[in-house]
């Protein structure tokens, strides 16, 4: 009996072990994505120019920081390329959500929209016109 219950307890090692593996595989690939899209040119683009936006830092207070889970794309095609992101930011007074589309000609990227859903009110806040 003393043996049976040693084969179960080495099993369930085992078991264990190979979830932790692919927990942590899992855990990995997600930490490259975020990492890849936070490391963006458009990324930064947004978040210098959202931590110095005049209606920005009024609706959210400053600094201006951006949260942990930004989501999104960017695809980058020889000197082309878009990236469609959403990023989690928050300020001392408030938080809300950034929403940026970008294109790539030529290897330069330029902000085709970049808005600010400001949480606690909803509004919409164009941070490319001011409107």
């Amino acid at each position: 009996m003393k043996s049976r219950g040693r084969v179960i307890g080495c099993l369930a090692g085992v078991v264990l072990l190979l979830v932790c593996i692919c927990l942590a595989f899992i855990a990995g690939i997600f930490g490259t994505a975020f990492t890849a899209v936070r490391s963006s040119t458009p990324y930064q683009m947004a978040m210098a120019q959202v931590a110095e936006h005049p209606q920005a830092t009024e609706a959210l207070g400053s600094p201006i920081t951006a949260g942990l889970l930004a989501t999104g794309s960017v695809n980058v095609i020889n000197s082309g390329g878009a990236a469609d992101l959403t990023i989690p930011v928050s300020g001392p007074r408030g938080s809300g959500s950034l929403h940026v589309l970008a294109t790539r000609s030529n290897n330069v990227w330029q902000l085709t929209q970049l808005e600010l859903t400001v949480n606690n009110t909803g509004q919409v806040l164009n941070l490319l016109t001011g409107q």
